[in-house]
């Protein structure tokens, strides 16, 4: 890897506080990043599942709703709420579904970018 002095003489600042070199402290710094990337896609990958059994428990559950009694003067049904609760939550999931997909891509993407982040935010 290609290190700019001003880096290198950062990181030598950080590596002498945690007596590590700097050899092994930038590369650990880099596959942590790495690792948060493929986090976030497992909890992306994990959030849309859920999202779609949150679906797919609303439209069973409102396949079942007779909307001539089931709807009445006074508002709806238990049936008719719970499908609007799944509703809502499936779609809160599938929304920060794509907000875990773009970080962790980011963080695949250009993991020396935000090691370098990182190791600024610890100075």
């Amino acid at each position: 890897m290609n290190v700019p002095p001003e880096i290198l003489s950062r990181l030598d600042a950080i590596a002498d506080k945690v007596g590590s070199t700097v050899e092994h402290f930038w590369p650990i710094l880099v596959s942590q990043q790495i690792n948060y990337g493929v986090g976030s896609l497992v909890g992306a990958f994990l959030c849309f599942v859920l999202s779609m059994v949150f679906g797919y428990l609303s439209y069973k559950i409102f396949c079942k709703v007779d909307l001539e009694t089931d709807i009445n003067d006074y508002g709806c049904t238990g049936r008719v709420l719970l499908s609007a609760i799944f509703t809502v939550v499936g779609l809160f999931t599938f929304i920060f579904t794509f907000v875990l997909l773009v970080a962790g891509l980011y963080l695949l993407l250009n993991p020396e970018f935000y090691a370098l982040q990182q190791l600024m935010k610890m100075l």
